[in-house]
């Protein structure tokens, strides 16, 4: 049985904004049998069915919270629930308020989340690639799954 889920976020053609995607593409085919490997793009409400069908997901997403470029925070739900205290992209905004709506469900899983500091990011500007600062952080984010798989297995 699949109980765990792996989820990316962002947009690949925004540099930086595509990192929860690129961990979860170096991801795929190297986690165990029990943990899927989604890329959830910028799926916002189409979120739910997923939020719906995991006992446990870990989220993967470009975020700002003013720290350093690459540095990577381990949140929780109620911390990305509370909007005021992040800037998110409006990606973030669409997982944030599928959030809300899956707890009025009674639908929520527990959320671990993995967000990578990227600093502003250009919605004008048009390119896959990721600074060095965020490329170097994808290692770290792996590693941080792995511990947070290996950490619930049963």
């Amino acid at each position: 049985m699949v109980d765990i889920a792996i989820l990316g976020l962002g947009n690949l053609i925004l540099g930086d904004d595509g990192v929860g995607i690129r961990v979860v593409q170096r991801l795929d085919n190297k986690v165990p049998e029990n943990v899927d490997v989604i890329d959830g793009g910028t799926a916002g409400f189409g979120l739910l069915n997923i939020l719906d069908r995991y006992e446990r997901l870990i989220v993967i997403d470009a975020l700002n919270f003013g720290g350093e470029k690459g540095e990577v925070s381990k949140l929780n739900v109620d911390e990305v629930k509370d909007i005021g205290k992040i800037n998110i992209s409006a990606h973030d905004l669409d997982f944030i308020d599928a959030l809300k709506v899956a707890d009025e469900l009674g639908s929520v899983p527990e959320i671990t989340i993995f967000g990578i500091e990227v600093g502003y990011v250009d919605r004008t500007e048009v390119t896959m690639d990721l600074s060095p600062e965020v490329e170097k952080s994808i290692d770290k984010v792996i590693d941080l799954i792995h511990q947070e798989i290996e950490k619930h297995k049963n």
